[in-house]
C-alpha cells in the first residue's frame, strides 16, 4: 500500500509514476547530452591532430563542464532512486 505524503496526495499512482517518469526522462536526457559533449570535447582536446592552442581550449572548456555533467548524473541517480521506490517499493518518495 502507498503511503500518501502531501506533495502526492489527490493524485492517482499511475499519475505519480508518470510525473516521476517523466522527470527520469529529463534528467536522463540532460546527463546523456552533457556526457556526450564532455566525451567529445575531452577526446578533442587529446586528439594529436588538433593545433595546441586548440587542444588546450578544448582541454580547459571540457574540465570547466565536468561538474555539470557530475550534477546531472546526480540528478538522474535521485530521479531513478525516486521512480524505482515506487515501481518496485509502492512507497512514494518524501519531497
Amino acid at each position: 500500500m502507498l503511503t500518501v505524503s502531501m506533495a502526492w496526495e489527490g493524485k492517482t499512482r499511475q499519475e505519480v509514476e508518470r510525473e516521476l517518469l517523466e522527470t527520469l526522462e529529463d534528467a536522463r536526457e540532460r546527463y546523456e547530452g552533457l556526457r556526450r559533449q564532455y566525451t567529445r570535447m575531452f577526446t578533442e582536446a587529446a586528439d594529436p591532430g588538433v593545433a595546441s592552442s586548440d587542444g588546450t581550449l578544448l582541454l580547459a572548456q571540457s574540465l570547466k563542464a565536468h561538474p555539470a555533467v557530475r550534477e546531472a548524473l546526480e540528478r538522474y541517480s535521485v530521479a531513478l532512486k525516486r521512480f524505482g521506490q515506487v515501481v518496485i517499493y509502492r512507497k512514494l518518495p518524501e519531497d
